[in-house]
């Protein structure tokens, strides 16, 4: 223990000055860490910066596609503005005849209800004919029947 003792003292081993280097290789060490995330955000960077005239390229395309599209949607719309005024395009009447349209949906639905009558009555003409026929027949058999009975 005393030659350790001894040895400490010859080197002039101090606690404080020993706390004050292991603090300052934790500041090493944390500035290594920061030493490498900003090599990698250099990476990263120059990967970027290679990249950067590729997308400046392609944000140009781009932009012309974008202003070509407008363009082109611009004059699409005028025409369409364009032939809206040659018809004389309105609104108001436009909404007026959608509102009329609905109120005559139940007057088309009686029509197709009566074409749909029209083309059953000449069936149900002949049908109602054939039964008053047979029925008249029947008739005239019971009428033979009934005097039948009465001669007997």
């Amino acid at each position: 223990m005393q030659l350790l003792d001894r040895s400490l003292q010859q080197i002039q081993y101090d606690e404080k000055d020993h706390a004050l280097a292991r603090g300052a290789v934790d500041r090493w060490r944390w500035a290594e860490i920061k030493l490498a995330e900003v090599k990698q955000a250099q990476r990263r960077q120059a990967q970027i910066d290679a990249r950067l005239p590729e997308l400046n390229t392609q944000m140009a395309q781009l932009e012309q596609f974008m202003t070509a599209l407008a363009q082109e949607t611009n004059s699409g719309l005028q025409a369409c503005d364009r032939q809206i005024a040659t018809i004389g395009y309105n609104l108001d009447s436009h909404n007026a005849l959608r509102t009329a349209l609905r109120q005559a949906q139940p007057w088309q639905l009686r029509y197709q209800e009566l074409a749909q009558a029209q083309q059953q009555f000449p069936q149900l003409h002949q049908r109602l004919q054939e039964l008053g026929h047979t029925l008249q027949t029947r008739l005239s058999d019971l009428q033979i029947v009934s005097q039948q009975i009465r001669d007997w």
